[in-house]
């Protein structure tokens, strides 16, 4: 925790140093984007603004304890991925829909054990947005629920309601299918 905070104490000072919490960092905003958005460009594209955002923030940011900036950051990504759909157009959204099951339907998006997680995706994408978000942080970016709890601002009850509600429904939406 000591080490995070000299890393951003740092990078206030000099912006050079940003890159080092960049590095730590990536992985996980990364893997956040890849869930909730399906075209790589604008994967990409999606987390350079995070990190430039972040960068330009710096100074903005406060510390709250353990984990605050990652909470930070993955507030900011769910901030550009939700900017994202509000900005594109409804054609945009089902081409991006078709790209990923046509994806499934050559067989790229199903594991070894015969999962399909492009059925599993186009379920997630019925979800509400804070649902979608919750799920993607819990399972694909395995955080724990004290983590999310902090991403949300709120206690780690009430993520753990929220999540079982939000799989529900993905369940009926899977069962649906």
């Amino acid at each position: 925790m000591e080490r995070e905070e000299e890393k951003i104490r740092d990078a206030r000072k000099d912006i050079k140093c940003f890159d080092a919490l960049y590095s730590e960092y990536y992985p996980l905003i990364d893997r956040f984007v890849f869930h909730r958005v399906s075209d790589t460009q604008t994967r990409h594209e999606i987390v350079s603004d995070v990190f430039f955002c972040a960068m330009n923030k710096l100074n903005m940011f406060r510390w709250f304890g353990k984990g605050s900036f990652q909470a930070w950051l993955i507030r900011i990504a769910m901030n550009e991925v939700n900017g994202y759909y509000r900005r594109a157009k409804r054609d945009k959204r089902i081409m991006e829909k078709l790209e990923w099951e046509s994806d499934a339907c050559n067989g790229d998006m199903q594991d070894d054990d015969g999962f399909d997680y492009g059925k599993i995706r186009s379920a997630l994408e019925e979800l509400p947005l804070k649902d979608q978000n919750l799920i993607s942080l819990r399972f694909f970016n395995k955080l724990k629920h004290q983590e999310i709890a902090e991403v949300f601002k709120t206690t780690e009850g009430a993520v753990k309601v929220r999540l079982h509600r939000a799989m529900d429904k993905l369940r009926k939406i899977v069962e649906g299918d």
